[in-house]
């Protein structure tokens, strides 16, 4: 529990402002697949308030390669409560914007990615009152946020939203996209989530069910079935991974007629690790694939991509 002396100021990282009527506030922070690390929240001059992030790098100083030298502030949010990094760094941050809660996606520099929803952002106002208060990356990339919606400050529900990869609402969860938990009280919020092993959702938060009582609810998740597939070895030998076991981190896939177009390797517990680069031979019949450096012992899948139906091999490196 030693401060890290090498990180920041003997362990400690501050960002002050550099108009000094100004406040702020970190409210989350994630770590980039780099290592360095985006924390949000909000800057308030007045009775303004506008979104705030800051890059930091891993030795703990402002990483000037970010936003704009080192910062992202922008009033078309008031404020982020939670923020997310996808498998390639790709930042995802929500929050609050007047009455509507909002979901924005950047790239790992702080450049907001336009092809996301409109612009880059998604608004979404079902009710009033709406706001996310958390963020969360699924293994296949559709982004889920836990929240609050309701009609007046006394009368608001647990909020939980799901949207696809390109920023629309995932009409697969809940109605239209969304869950709306209603205990009876005057009031829930939803400030906190999580996700299970087996794709089910953990949603937690407070309410006035007799005086503010601690609620945790279970959320059912098609996304599950993604990872029973990665775990469902399929019965065909129309491909081959060899060695298996694996020692060292090179191996072929073979196909008896059908074009290798990607691969995609996994956890045991069907969470995506990386795309797997190859070099083909034979028109792409065989190829010599290699795993990402420093991968631990353990059981993973690939997913291999063809001209038809994926296919998953699981395989055992051990060492």
């Amino acid at each position: 529990g030693a401060f890290d002396s090498s990180f920041g100021n003997n362990g400690i990282f501050m960002y002050t402002p550099t108009t000094t009527s100004m406040s702020q506030t970190f409210k989350s922070f994630t770590l980039l697949p780099s290592g360095n690390i985006i924390a949000a929240g909000w800057s308030t001059q007045g009775t303004t308030s506008s979104m705030m992030m800051v890059g930091i790098t891993s030795s703990g100083t402002v990483n000037t390669n970010f936003g704009l030298s080192g910062i992202y502030l922008s009033t078309s949010f008031e404020k982020i409560y939670s923020v997310a990094a996808s498998n390639n760094g790709d930042i995802f941050i929500c929050g609050t914007s007047t009455t509507n809660a909002i979901v924005a996606h950047f790239d790992t520099s702080g450049v907001l990615l336009t092809s996301f929803g409109a612009g880059g952002t998604v608004s979404f106002n079902s009710n009033p009152l709406n706001a996310f208060y958390k963020i969360l990356i699924q293994a296949d990339g559709k982004i889920i946020t836990a929240g609050t919606a309701g009609t007046a400050a006394f009368a608001r529900e647990f909020l939980i939203v799901r949207f696809t990869t390109s920023g629309t609402l995932d009409a697969s969860f809940g109605t239209g996209g969304s869950v709306v938990i209603d205990y009876g009280t005057s009031f829930e919020d939803a400030n906190t989530m999580a996700i299970q092993n087996d794709g089910k959702i953990l949603v937690g938060g407070f309410g006035a069910l007799g005086t503010n009582d601690m609620i945790l609810a279970r959320l059912l998740n098609d996304s599950s079935a993604i990872i029973n597939d990665i775990k469902t070895i399929q019965k065909q030998n129309t491909f081959k991974l060899y060695p298996s076991p694996l020692a060292g981190n090179e191996f072929y896939v073979s196909s008896k007629d059908k074009n290798i177009n990607r691969i995609e390797l996994f956890s045991n517990l069907g969470k995506l690790i990386s795309q797997i680069n190859y070099t083909d031979s034979a028109n792409n019949l065989i190829v010599k694939c290699k795993l990402p450096e420093n991968l631990s012992s353990g059981i993973y899948f690939v997913k291999i991509f063809s001209d038809k139906n994926p296919t998953v091999i699981k395989f055992s490196k051990i060492n």
